[in-house]
């Protein structure tokens, strides 16, 4: 029975309808057979089966994706938000005030094309499409009526990230502290979605932490150096942070100095990642652990594809590990599978000669959960390797 409140409905054609009984959200848009009512950007329509049965609610987008859906049942958009938000809080472990965790995983949190991110005080929507943006005002009261901060921070990520800027409160002039795992650092909403620290990756620093002590680090493509802050507060004998970005490299010291670290025995390079590994090979410098988790494209010396150009870097990793050493690597590249990456690695520890172990096959924090009907979530592809 169709949605009473809403007068625009899709009809799907079997293919479609297949996928939305085993409860995938999207619609494609060549998925559609029909149009009824007046259909516009972020509104509701109503899906309708090939067969005339009601498959739910969703908002149209209109892109490639063309309806993402809410529910399976006939509700209120007010309450279905809130209820969502809700069950989502509850599934996960009670941060403090000053933690920083993901809220909502989209999909994975039955609210597609939405996440949101708590910094401490402040958080963080980000939307994968703008007809999304007629649900800011639900999940603004959903946030403020159930975890209240003082700045609700806005973004759109498509193709590219849009700012919406403060969409309610008063944020922090430049960013703010927060806390993981008993460790501070620095985010700046404001600058992007990710704020500064990947979430994701939480209770790995967490699982390495025995491994840190007296070792050797070395962590290229830094970004604002989450790991290395973890290994020398964990009583690394050295750090390495590598990263093109001379902004990042300055971040990881100032993270560095939130948690009163010296930086006397750790150096910060900012440099392409294979060029630091080429000079590292020459000087026949070796590290206990290396990590590499590469961006999907860059444009560093020359354009990076990790499809294409991770099993080199696993190589040159290699070339630099000392032997039974622990080497880290990890894409959170959609496009690259399981199979693509395992082939990458093992073809770097063939042509290197070097055999390697699977110590750990990490999946994301619990705060990032994979729904079983949603194959997309499983994006991190991560291995903690020894050889």
């Amino acid at each position: 029975m169709p949605n009473s409140m809403i007068h625009a409905s899709i009809q799907v054609n079997e293919y479609s309808y297949s996928w939305l009984q085993k409860g995938f959200d999207w619609v494609y848009k060549k998925e559609i057979k029909k149009k009824k009512g007046t259909i516009k950007a972020g509104g509701w329509v109503s899906i309708i089966s090939p067969h005339g049965k009601y498959l739910g609610m969703g908002i149209w987008c209109g892109g490639e994706i063309a309806c993402r859906r809410f529910s399976m049942q006939e509700e209120d958009p007010n309450t279905l938000i809130v209820r969502k938000m809700t069950e989502a809080l509850e599934r996960r472990p009670s941060f403090s005030s000053e933690e920083s965790w993901r809220w909502i995983h989209a999909e994975n949190d039955s609210l597609p094309g939405i996440r949101i991110d708590v910094w401490g005080e402040e958080c963080v929507i980000t939307l994968a499409h703008t007809a999304l943006q007629s649900l800011l005002p639900l999940l603004i009261d959903g946030i403020e009526k159930l975890r209240p901060v003082c700045a609700i921070w806005g973004y759109v990520r498509g193709k590219s990230v849009t700012s919406l800027g403060v969409l309610s409160g008063t944020a922090q002039t430049d960013g703010l502290w927060v806390q993981e795992l008993g460790l501070r650092f620095w985010v700046e909403p404001g600058r992007s979605p990710d704020a500064g620290v990947f979430g994701d990756m939480r209770e790995l620093r967490q699982w390495l932490r025995p491994y840190w002590s007296q070792k050797k680090v070395l962590n290229l493509f830094c970004f604002t150096g989450a790991f290395s802050i973890s290994a020398a507060a964990s009583g690394a004998q050295s750090v390495c942070s590598v990263d093109l970005s001379p902004t990042y490299i300055e971040w990881v010291k100032k993270n560095m100095d939130g948690n009163q670290l010296s930086t006397e025995d750790h150096t910060f390079l900012v440099s392409d990642a294979n060029k630091a590994l080429e000079r590292f090979r020459r000087k026949k410098e070796l590290f206990d652990i290396v990590i590499a988790d590469p961006p999907s494209f860059s444009h560093g010396d020359g354009v990076w594809s990790v499809e294409r150009d991770l099993s080199g870097l696993v190589l040159r990793c290699l070339r630099v590990l000392k032997p039974k050493g622990i080497m880290i690597i990890a894409t959170n590249h959609g496009k690259m599978s399981p199979k693509e990456f395992s082939k990458a690695i093992v073809l770097a520890s063939y042509k290197e000669k070097r055999p390697l172990r699977i110590l750990k096959q990490y999946y994301p924090s619990i705060d990032h959960p994979a729904a079983l009907s949603f194959p997309e979530s499983r994006y991190l592809k991560c291995w903690v390797l020894q050889g």
